[in-house]
Formats: C-alpha cells, sequence, structure tokens
C-alpha cells in the first residue's frame, strides 16, 4: 500500500536493472553484479600462522591441521592440550578429570 492508501494495478510492471538504468536495484549495483564472476569468492586468506609458523597451503590450496587428543596428567608427568573425545552413550554422569579420564 502506498503512502496515500493506494495500491498499485494488478498489471503494473517494474522495469529490470541495468547497467545504465535503474530498475528494482541501482545501474550502479546492476553494473557491479555483471561484473561478478560465477561462484566468486573473494576472500582469500593470505597466510596462516599456528603458534608462530607458517603453515603453506598444498597444491590445491588446502590445510590440514593436526590437532592431538588430550593427555591427562600422571602424579610425576604433565600432560598435554588437545582435542577432547566426544563422549559416548551412558558417560552423561562422567567428567574430565586431570588424569584425562
Amino acid at each position: 500500500m502506498g503512502p496515500d492508501g493506494s495500491y498499485a494495478l494488478d498489471n503494473h510492471t517494474h522495469p529490470e536493472a541495468s547497467s545504465i538504468s535503474a530498475g528494482f536495484m541501482s545501474a550502479s549495483d546492476k553494473g557491479k553484479l555483471e561484473n561478478i564472476e560465477s561462484f566468486a569468492n573473494v576472500n582469500t586468506i593470505e597466510s596462516i600462522s599456528l603458534n608462530g609458523t607458517n603453515i603453506v597451503p598444498d597444491a590445491d590450496k588446502n590445510v590440514n591441521i593436526a590437532i592431538p587428543i588430550v593427555r591427562g596428567a600422571t602424579a610425576s608427568v604433565g600432560g598435554a592440550a588437545g582435542l577432547v573425545p566426544g563422549p559416548t552413550a551412558g558417560d552423561n554422569e562422567k567428567f574430565l578429570r586431570g588424569d584425562g579420564t
């Protein structure tokens, strides 16, 4: 509904936007869209660093980072940081202790 309470006719049309004239979007925005390649992705990673070490992607631009499983501590040896394995069914009353169990 328009600000004056009127409605558009059922058979009204809207011009399509082009890089020359505005339609449902400005001509400038339409021109930008026309220059984007199909499936383009402008989000590129220039470099990757993990704990101060540069990581180089492979030829397919993939990066694989191995994260170890957490290692629990003993009375005499410290543990190691890492991923905690997911709980299985029936583990709902368990908790993770410093020894990794």
